[in-house]
């Protein structure tokens, strides 16, 4: 369960850094304090539902864009595809197609 609050509280980081509001801009918008802004950002609070949804608000984004990454079998550990998946997420699509070709010529050397 608190793998979620990891999860989503990163997703608020990103998308908040990628829209270039800062953590007190945030704040502002949310009625707020920065102090739990951050805390929910390093998924050390419970934020309620409420709360997300204030957030989303606050970004104009959609709430499922905060939970996209969360594992959907509820289980704490991800799987090594889910993973990747997660760190790729905001990588370009360069790196993207690089990764591939790595992955591709690993496996045809080691089948």
């Amino acid at each position: 369960m608190e793998e979620i609050y990891n999860v989503v509280g990163r997703r608020i980081k990103e998308i908040r850094a990628k829209l270039g509001i800062t953590q007190e801009k945030l704040a502002e918008l949310t009625g707020l304090s920065v102090a739990f802004i951050g805390q929910i950002e390093r998924g050390q609070n419970r934020a309620s539902l409420a709360t997300i949804q204030k957030v989303a608000d606050s970004m104009q984004i959609k709430v499922s864009e905060l939970f996209k990454d969360v594992p959907l079998s509820g289980k704490t550990k991800y799987a090594l595809s889910d993973k990747i998946a997660l760190l790729l997420n905001n990588s370009s699509t360069k790196t993207k197609r690089d990764l591939d070709r790595i992955i591709r010529l690993f496996l045809e050397k080691n089948t």
